[in-house]
C-alpha cells in the first residue's frame, strides 16, 4: 500500500523534471543558434567593411579620369575675371570686367540670376579675393571706387526637394567707396574682419591706404563703413603685384623685374618701408604672387617656371625681414597661375 501511494507521488515529479529538462535543452539549443548565428552575422559585417574600404582605397591605385559632362559658352559678357561653383556643385558663378555676376546652372549653362556690381554700371578695373573661402570679394571700378561683395546661397526645401537661391551681399555697405575718384585703379587689396577694413590700392606710381571702422545699422542690420584714416606713398618702382595679409600688419608690392617693397603697417596713417629685395633671379621676371595659406608666407613664380617661398623671420637686430625658405626648380615655361589651398 505504501509502495503504491510513493510510485503515485514519484510519477509527477520525474514528469515535471523530465519536461523542464526539454525545455532547458530546447533553450540551450536555441541560445546556442542564435550565438551562432550572431558570430556569422559579425563576421558578415567585418566582411563587408573590409570590401567598402577595398571600394574606396582601390580607385587610389588607378589612374586618374575625366570626363566632359557639358559644353555651353560663357553667361554673361565681358571678359572672365573669376569662375566659381558652390559647395553643392550645382550653380556656378562668373564675375567679369563688365561689372556683372552672372549666376547659372552647372549641368546646362542656364542663367539664373545676374547682378550690377556697380550702380551706375562701370566696368572692373581690378579684381582681388578678401576671402575667398567665403566667397567674399573686392572689386575697383574704372571710377576710381571700390565695392566689397559676397555671393551667397540660401538653401530651402519646398516640397522635399533642395532649392539654392544665389544672391549677392555687401559687407562694406551698399553704395562703394570713394578710393581714388577719376582714377584707374590697376591693382587692389583688402583686409577686413567685424570691426576694421583696410583698403590698398595702386593707381599710376601711388600707393593709396584707406583704413575703415565698420558698424552695424540698428535700423537695418547693414555694415556701415567710416573712414578712420588715409595715407598715400609715391612708389619707387613700377609695381604690378599688390598683397596684404590678414591681420593687415604687412603690406607687399613687387614689379615684373621681381623686386619687391614690403611696407610695415602698424599705424596705417604712416606706413612704414621695412624690406626692399628681389624675389627673382637676374634674368627672370615674376610672373606670379601670392600667399599661402594663412596670409603669412609668399610663393613667387617666374618666367623661368620656378617658384619660391619667403617667409618673414627675425633677423640680427630682432626685426622681420622675407627670407627664402624653399625652392622649386622651373619647366622653362613661364609661371601663369597659383592655385592657393583655402
Amino acid at each position: 500500500m505504501a509502495d503504491s501511494a510513493a510510485s503515485s507521488v514519484a510519477a509527477p515529479t520525474l514528469s515535471r523534471t523530465g519536461a523542464r529538462n526539454r525545455r532547458r535543452r530546447l533553450l540551450d539549443r536555441a541560445i546556442a543558434r542564435a550565438i551562432a548565428l550572431g558570430g556569422v552575422a559579425v563576421i558578415i559585417a567585418i566582411t563587408l567593411i573590409f570590401v567598402y574600404l577595398l571600394g574606396v582605397v582601390l580607385p587610389l591605385f588607378e589612374g586618374a579620369s575625366w570626363r566632359l559632362q557639358a559644353s555651353y559658352p560663357a553667361p554673361g559678357t565681358g571678359a572672365t575675371l573669376d569662375l566659381a561653383l558652390e559647395e553643392q556643385g550645382e550653380i556656378g558663378s562668373r564675375t567679369t570686367d563688365a561689372g556683372q555676376i552672372v549666376y547659372f546652372r552647372a549641368d546646362t549653362g542656364a542663367e539664373l540670376a545676374r547682378f550690377d556690381l556697380h550702380p551706375s554700371g562701370a566696368a572692373v578695373s581690378a579684381f582681388t579675393w578678401v576671402d575667398a573661402a567665403r566667397a567674399r570679394a573686392a572689386v575697383a571700378f574704372t571710377d576710381g571706387s571700390v565695392r566689397v561683395v559676397q555671393q551667397t546661397y540660401e538653401v530651402s526645401y519646398p516640397d522635399d526637394v533642395r532649392h539654392i537661391e544665389p544672391g549677392l551681399e555687401f559687407p562694406l555697405g551698399e553704395e562703394p567707396l570713394e578710393i581714388a575718384p577719376g582714377a584707374l585703379i590697376r591693382a587692389l587689396a583688402v583686409r577686413m574682419d567685424a570691426d576694421a577694413a583696410l583698403v590698398a590700392a595702386l593707381v599710376d606710381d601711388r600707393l593709396l591706404l584707406r583704413h575703415y571702422s565698420l558698424a552695424t545699422s540698428l535700423l537695418n542690420e547693414s555694415a556701415e563703413a567710416s573712414l578712420e584714416s588715409e595715407a598715400e606713398v609715391a612708389l619707387p618702382l613700377r609695381a604690378r603685384f599688390l598683397l596684404l595679409d590678414p591681420e593687415r600688419r604687412w603690406l607687399y608690392l613687387a614689379a615684373e623685374d621681381g623686386e619687391l617693397l614690403a611696407y610695415d603697417l602698424r599705424d596705417p596713417a604712416e606706413p612704414r618701408l621695412n624690406q626692399r629685395l628681389r624675389l627673382t633671379e637676374p634674368g627672370t621676371r615674376l610672373t606670379r604672387l601670392e600667399h599661402l595659406l594663412g596670409g603669412i608666407s609668399l610663393l613667387a613664380g617666374a618666367s623661368d617656371g620656378s617658384i619660391a617661398q619667403w617667409f618673414p623671420v627675425r633677423d640680427a637686430a630682432n626685426a622681420y625681414a622675407l627670407s627664402r625658405v624653399r625652392g622649386f626648380a622651373g619647366t622653362g615655361a613661364p609661371v601663369a597661375a597659383l592655385a592657393i589651398e583655402h
